[in-house]
């Protein structure tokens, strides 16, 4: 790490530009890094043509999104031909296949791979007005069709006092929505004797009015405390992100997930049982080896049934190389597939919408015409619509029309 930097120094950058791919966890270490790089009077612009640095924060979970990568790496090369920059490539995609492409792009002059990413005194804050917090890094889990832990490695929690500071340092720049995220947030501690629970709960004692939002809940580490701390809390919103990946038993055995679709019916009545008003939001996977059409009829009727306000559906990536001329599911019938939950999915949503025509709603303004109530989670559900707010406010808005994304209504 210390000479990735020194040697970044001695290039001597003076304007960089910042390509952040793939999750939030890699927000994260981009605004670390940048923060790092800006203590040696680097300055971030807004066009690739004017950076004599360009950073590339890639992804390399799926084969999709490293093909992403491996694009916006080519794009930055063609704009050093013209410009001269250098070219910084950090992240996951590095991590898990530094060996195979660093000699075959000898056109990058720095590679960073995720295990050496920094967790800066200070951060640039770059998503305003809400602001992530990296609480873990790593994964204990060991499902069948994800390659994380093999270049994350196992869970590691950041300690509590880094992630307090973290916390406050984002509130002092005028951050009003703290998210926490891991690969598995609700994991946090078990490597260090503390607990999600513990930790949200001390967040939450800052002094100010803001949002905390939990990402990345595995749905068999919600503890009955972590309920109860979110029913009693005016500043945590009981909003529960839970990726399920699917609703057949049959398949989350296969997946290597450690519940079976009755846990998830429990652990959601549980839930709704002591927060009424609580939010859903899940991810699915369709195609994977050996799903038929019969899983994915239940799995229709299982969405219909618990009635997540929101659901992303992906198809299979074979990463683990999991698929045989037996069990393969074709690109075709994968997408259809896709398309089949998705379509049931926005139903679900058009009608859970409509419920909130005519009632007030509590949102926080991300532009003067957008803002998101306790049930949306930014750049990943939908949008509450209206007029005449200032970024970074809490508003109260009436609504008066629904769609299956978004809300629209007026300030009162």
């Amino acid at each position: 790490m210390k000479k990735v930097f020194q040697k970044l120094l001695n290039s001597d950058p003076k304007k960089l530009y910042i390509i952040s791919l793939g999750c939030p966890k890699n927000r994260v270490d981009s605004e670390y890094l940048a923060s790092k790089l800006m203590h040696s009077a680097v300055d971030v612009v807004s066009k690739p043509d004017q950076a004599d640095l360009i950073m590339i924060n890639s992804c390399g979970f799926v084969e999709d999104a490293t093909a992403e990568s491996i694009d916006e790496i080519f794009n930055a090369i063609e704009i050093k031909k013209r410009t001269g920059a250098k070219i910084l490539v950090a992240g996951c995609m590095v991590s898990r296949y530094k060996d195979e492409i660093t000699a075959k792009i000898p056109e990058v002059d720095f590679w960073l791979d995720t295990k050496t990413m920094p967790v800066a005194a200070d951060r640039l804050v770059s998503t305003f007005p809400h602001g992530y917090i990296k609480i873990a890094d790593g994964c204990d889990h060991r499902c069948s069709f994800c390659t994380i832990p093999s270049f994350k490695g196992n869970f590691r929690s950041v300690d509590e006092k880094t992630v307090i500071e973290q916390a406050s340092l984002l509130l002092s720049n005028g951050i009003k929505e703290l998210i926490t995220v891991a690969q598995d947030s609700s994991y946090y501690g078990k490597d260090c004797g503390g607990n999600f629970a513990a930790l949200l709960k001390k967040i939450a004692a800052i002094e100010g009015k803001f949002w905390i939002r939990p990402l990345y809940l595995y749905p068999t580490e919600i503890t009955d405390e972590l309920i109860e701390l979110i029913a009693a809390s005016e500043k945590i919103v009981p909003y529960f992100d839970m990726p399920i990946q699917h609703s057949s038993s049959r398949l989350l055995k296969k997946m290597k997930r450690g519940y079976d679709k009755q846990d998830i019916i429990d652990i959601v009545s549980k839930i709704r049982a002591a927060i009424p008003d609580a939010s859903f939001r899940s991810t699915l996977i369709v195609g994977y080896p050996g799903e038929t059409d019969n899983d994915i009829e239940e799995l229709k009727g299982f969405i219909k049934e618990i009635k997540f306000d929101n659901i992303g559906v992906f198809t299979y990536s074979d990463e683990n190389n999991l698929e045989t001329d037996k069990n393969r599911i074709d690109k075709k019938t994968k997408e259809a597939r896709k398309k089949e939950i998705m379509l049931c999915q926005q139903n679900i949503s058009y009608e859970i919408n409509k419920t909130f025509v005519g009632k007030t709603v509590v949102c926080l303004a991300e532009s003067d015409k957008s803002a998101r109530d306790r049930r949306m989670a930014p750049q990943i559900d939908g949008k509450i619509y209206a007029t005449g707010m200032r970024t970074g406010r809490f508003y109260t808005i009436k609504i008066e029309k629904a769609d299956a994304y978004d809300l629209y209504g007026k300030l009162v």
